[in-house]
């Protein structure tokens, strides 16, 4: 689908090449990190269809957690703990993982639209 809509959508593919350059990034195929773009907004999109799937060998096998020993210290002295992660890729899945993992998670959020596109 990613492909489809890179193929599809010149005028936001330009958009984001000039992006690019206006950024100063010149090091790298724009091209092939703009179709990335588009596969992984798909891909991220996608993701709430499949993840309810995923068993314990299948998160292990894909996903690698590091740190938990400090989750693990923080809840065993009665505190809990802020996580900050990026939100790039599937943005759901450390909170999906973690909560697969046993861990309760509570997920805060400016709830807004602003300045995001409709793709």
């Amino acid at each position: 689908m990613g492909d489809l809509h890179y193929a599809l959508s010149g005028g936001k593919r330009q958009r984001l090449l000039a992006n690019l350059s206006d950024a100063g990034i010149d090091c790298c195929d724009k091209q092939q990190a703009v179709r990335e773009y588009f596969r992984n907004h798909y891909m991220d999109r996608l993701f709430i269809f499949i993840v309810g799937r995923f068993d314990d060998r299948q998160i292990r096998r894909y996903i690698e957690l590091e740190g938990v020993e400090c989750l693990d210290a923080a809840l065993g002295c009665g505190r809990g703990v802020v996580l900050v992660h990026g939100h790039f890729g599937p943005v759901h899945m450390p909170l999906t993982v973690l909560a697969r993992c046993g861990f309760k998670i509570k997920q805060l959020g400016l709830p807004s639209d602003q300045g995001l596109s409709w793709v």
